[in-house]
């Protein structure tokens, strides 16, 4: 630690945290706890502090938020001192994390204090826990600079730089961010797998998604609809209506096939997708070979096609159900009437909902070389006034991630287009797709319009700005309900007693596949899964990563939990067994009962369900009932116990049907 940093009045104490891969004290992401030292601060100094920060962290929403919570320390007591101020600077980091495209949408918790110092819990994803370690250091050193009167730069290159590593190690798709909130908001658990998968739900209620592609996305469909040319021969085979094509290997082919398909035409890279690259309505030899041109930087695969009149519209499949529509409309402008096309631009581009962050609601318009194109064949300049309700498009496609505008038109979908929208899923066999539509209005049937499917997205962009309400529906379709089977964890259990056996030897008479947790191995039923004992964490993580087990059962018999944390973010049914816990560090000096009142603080509130004790167990009941509080129920007689467990699994199972 540098001589500057010793003499900070803000700064984490000790070089390193604690991670846990896993689940502690009620978070349901992995977590980072560090110790953080500051000043005890009256409650004006820390609203000074959180405007200090608002001011030079590149975040909207931070003030208003602080605001929320400050109130509620306030009605409680507790708005001064050093808990509130690690809350805020908590509060911060989340929302950091957010704004580098992190799916954490906890903010995390204050573990312990003491003093000047505070123990905080931060919850992130496994790949920047030391990223997020580095931007805390940050934080505090700001904190530092804001108390000192000193005046900061927003927009700092350090913190800049860090939360650029934060986006390359785990920036989620918009997509994929939204399912992760919406899991996170709604109780399902999910856990983050290699190379952005994320696994919703547990055991035989799993789901394993990439972004909007499933476990049940077809291989070979995503193949097919990712190569455009090929798509489109699948769907005129199938007998949907698909404009001419023509894939070209040079300028010369792309102006031939122009002329042999007839102006106007499209020019876009066949195998890519969200609109890079895409020129639609082009209308003159010149336009198609600069357009060729551009799309040669991007993709070596070149087509030219039909352009068709018509609006532009996304309807989104799911399992064979037409579950959203919205009308594309491209990044453009609307005089009023007294704003130059220059301000109108300005407007358009302030719009907070507009950020060229991957999970921001709606995106930029830039002014480029596409833009000047279009403003000049409205016959227009930067400084022209625009008639009030003049449309001026200004990006001649109408994706949401060039700069597009959704508008939501479920209700206005013809019965013929939403039968023409699931034939062309089930004709690329695929689960959920993305179906962009041209036709005049999505209101007509298609046979009487005419109409031209132009893609087929295999991983749709579900969006946000109108679909924010979809993600937790379909997850719940996918799993099949909350994506939860039930826990059980039993503690302490002494070797050889009967809830020692019950977990070795496993429940009788079940007619669920449970899967168990034992020091002595880990299995599902009466099959082991390795040859040598693992950890509790490591062996209950492998149970709720198999899709047979419909139950799980583990027992906890150290300290192991403390450092690595749960292997689920929530469980049924605590079960104090008694006190035969050992130290993982090997410390004879910690008793068993120090080490379950030790880790009864770090499962509790993890507890969805109820809290008992043996009555064979040695530790003192009336300790457990007071941490427990609401959970308790009390001492379980040893008789009947495995009966007692069965029910207890059946019963949750009834109430998550």
């Amino acid at each position: 630690m540098s001589e500057h940093a010793r003499n900070q009045a803000w700064q984490l104490v000790g070089d390193r945290g604690i991670w846990r891969a896993g689940y502690a004290f009620g978070v349901c992401y992995p977590s980072l706890s560090v110790t953080i030292r500051g000043e005890a601060l009256c409650e004006d100094e820390i609203d000074a502090l959180a405007k200090g920060l608002s001011a030079v962290l590149p975040l909207r929403g931070l003030l208003a938020d602080w605001t929320l919570q400050s109130g509620a320390l306030k009605a409680g007591g507790d708005a001064s001192g050093i808990v509130p101020a690690a809350q805020l600077l908590l509060l911060a980091m989340s929302h950091l994390q957010r704004e580098a495209g992190l799916p954490v949408f906890e903010a995390g918790c204050v573990l312990s204090h003491a003093g000047n110092q505070a123990e905080i819990l931060i919850p992130t994803t496994a790949g920047t826990y030391g990223l997020v370690g580095q931007v805390m250091v940050w934080l505090l050193h700001a904190c530092d600079q804001i108390r000192g009167g000193a005046r900061l730069e927003s927009g700092d290159e350090t913190l800049r730089a860090l939360l650029g590593q934060m986006q390359s190690q785990f920036g989620a798709h918009s997509t994929g961010f939204q399912f992760i909130g919406a899991a996170a908001r709604g109780g399902v658990p999910f856990t983050e797998l290699p190379d952005r998968v994320v696994q919703y739900g547990q055991g035989h209620k799993t789901y394993r998604m990439l972004n909007s592609l499933t476990d049940a996305t077809s291989n070979i469909g995503v193949h097919l609809s990712r190569y455009k040319h090929f798509a489109a021969q699948i769907m005129a085979e199938g007998g949907l209506p698909v404009a001419a094509q023509q894939m070209v290997g040079s300028e010369q082919e792309a102006l031939q096939a122009a002329g042999a398909i007839g102006y106007p035409v499209v020019v876009k890279p066949a195998d890519l997708d969200g609109g890079v690259a895409v020129s639609c309505d082009l209308r003159t030899p010149a336009e198609v070979s600069f357009a060729y041109r551009s799309v040669r930087t991007r993709s070596e695969r070149v087509l030219v096609e039909k352009h068709m009149p018509g609006r532009d519209y996304r309807v989104t499949v799911l399992q064979g159900e037409v579950i959203w529509a919205i009308e594309r409309v491209p990044g453009g402008i609307e005089g009023d009437g007294q704003t130059s096309v220059r301000g109108l631009i300005e407007q358009l581009n302030n719009d907070p909902r507009r950020s060229a962050a991957s999970h921001a609601p709606l995106h930029p318009v830039p002014f480029d070389d596409e833009a000047r194109a279009l403003l000049q064949r409205a016959g227009l300049t930067l400084e022209d006034v625009p008639a009030a309700g003049q449309f001026i498009a200004l990006r001649r496609a109408a994706n949401i991630a060039t700069g597009g505008t959704p508008l939501p038109v479920l209700e206005q979908v013809h019965p013929d287009n939403a039968r023409l929208a699931v034939r062309a899923a089930a004709a690329m066999r695929l689960d959920m797709a993305g179906i962009d539509l041209l036709i005049p209005d999505i209101a007509q049937s298609w046979l009487e319009t005419g109409a031209a499917i132009c893609e087929v997205n295999s991983g749709p962009d579900i969006g946000q700005t109108t679909t924010s309400h979809l993600y937790a529906p379909i997850l719940t379709r996918l799993l099949k309900g909350s994506g939860r089977i039930p826990v059980i964890l039993i503690a302490g259990a002494e070797p050889g007693s009967p809830l020692d056996r019950l977990v070795a030897e496993g429940l009788p008479a079940s007619d669920l596949v449970i899967g168990y947790h034992h020091p002595s191995g880990t299995r599902v039923g009466k099959e082991p899964l390795t040859r040598e004992p693992v950890s509790c964490f490591l062996g209950g993580r492998m149970l709720v990563r198999d899709d047979r087990v419909e139950a799980l059962v583990m027992l906890i018999d150290d300290d192991s939990l403390l450092t690595s944390g749960l292997p689920v973010p929530r469980y049924d049914l605590l079960l104090m067994a008694g006190s035969a816990f050992s130290a993982s560090d090997g410390n004879p000096a910690r008793t068993g009962t120090q080490i379950a009142m030790e880790l009864l603080p770090a499962l509790l509130p993890a507890c969805d369900g109820k809290v008992m004790q043996s009555a064979q167990a040695d530790l003192p009941a009336v300790d457990v009932a007071l941490m427990a509080g609401s959970r308790w129920q009390g001492i379980m007689p040893a008789p009947g116990v495995e009966q007692f467990i069965l029910r207890e699994l059946h019963s949750f199972l009834d109430r998550h049907q």
